[in-house]
This record gives structure tokens, sequence and C-alpha cells, in this order.
């Protein structure tokens, strides 16, 4: 599903190309509006954030939202693991998981980057994508609520995700 990548790209760090594009983001967001929950509404805000700041305050203001801090961390199993050595073997648990669909990651990142997790969820079936995502949604819940107390306009992201998720995200204390 290209909702996927939309969200992925949205996540990366802003670029010109990008803004220029979102109109045809929308576009096709309202293609899939069936399977994505009405993405696009949703997104609204932050589209239009995207449309209307100069870019060099849309890199100040990612900056400052996702490299400032754990909390907003676009590195999934940092969430749950930190630093810890058990996030080694879940980062290599998830290059198997991409090797097996040959999924190559293009941002150089390591591969629990939100972006590339997105991206990855494009490539696969609707079935295999809801069943990853309804894994994942716990720790993509936990950045949206965080988001959200900043009052940042990624957060709705996170919010498509959860409308689109085969399950209701539960907090991390209840999983582990």
């Amino acid at each position: 599903m290209k909702t996927y990548l939309i969200l992925s790209l949205l996540l990366e760090y802003p670029s010109a190309e990008c803004v220029e594009n979102i109109g045809g983001l929308e576009d096709i967001l309202h293609e899939e509006a069936d399977e994505n929950k009405g993405a696009a509404e949703v997104l609204a805000p932050l589209f239009e954030k995207l449309k209307a700041e100069p870019l060099l305050s849309l890199e100040m203001h990612y900056t400052d939202t996702f490299e400032q801090g754990r909390g907003n961390s676009l590195f999934l199993y940092e969430h749950l693991y930190g630093e810890d050595a058990a996030r080694g073997l879940a980062l290599s648990d998830l290059l198997e998981k991409y090797a097996s669909h040959d999924f190559v990651a293009q941002s150089g990142e390591l591969p629990d980057f939100v972006p590339d997790v997105l991206e990855y969820l494009s490539v696969l079936s609707k079935e295999e994508a809801e069943e990853i995502l309804g894994r994942t949604i716990h720790l993509f819940a936990v950045i949206k609520n965080n988001l959200m107390k900043r009052e940042s306009a990624y957060a709705a992201v996170f919010e498509v995700l959860e409308s689109m998720s085969p399950i209701a995200p539960q907090p991390l204390e209840a999983l582990l």
C-alpha cells in the first residue's frame, strides 16, 4: 500500500522534493482512503505546515522534534530496549525479515528507523503489513503520545498508523 510509503516520506528529514510533491501525496492518500481510514484528512494539518513553512524552518523543527532526546526518537527499539544488548538482537531479527522480502532500506540508518519500517510495510501484502503493524503499534503509540504532548503536527502520522492497525495499542509496561 502506498500509504505506508507516504507516511515514511513524511517522517524523513524534510526535503524540497517532498514539499513540492505534497499535492501528489495527498491525491494518493485519497485514492487509498478506504484502506487507510481517511489518512489525508488526519494528515491535513501536517501537509499545511509542510506547504506553508520555509524549508529551513521545517528542517529546524524536524531536528528539534526527533533528534533531541529519546522520547520522540524515530528508532523503534530505542523505546523498548534503550541501549541494552537485546536491541542488537532485535535489530538483527529485523534485518533478517527485510532480507526475506529482498528489502534493502535506503536511509543508511539502523533497521528500526521508522521511515524504513514503514517503507518495508509498503512492499508487503496487506495481511503481512497489518500483522507487523499490529506488533509494532504499541511502540508507534509511545511516539505519538510524546509528539502530542509537544503539540507536534507529526503526531498525525502515528494517528493514521493507529487507525490502520488491526489491534489497539497497549502500554509497553503491559507487554513486558
